[in-house]
């Protein structure tokens, strides 16, 4: 029903990637910080 070629489909997904993307990088920089405190 939904056509990879739907702009506002491939908007959300890059969205979304890039949220992931984001929050993934906080984490690991978050880890890296607790990681060098103890």
């Amino acid at each position: 029903m939904l056509s990879l070629g739907n702009p506002g489909l491939r908007n959300v997904h890059g969205i979304l990637g890039s949220g992931i993307m984001t929050s993934f990088l906080i984490h690991a920089a978050l880890g890296l910080q607790l990681g060098l405190s103890y």
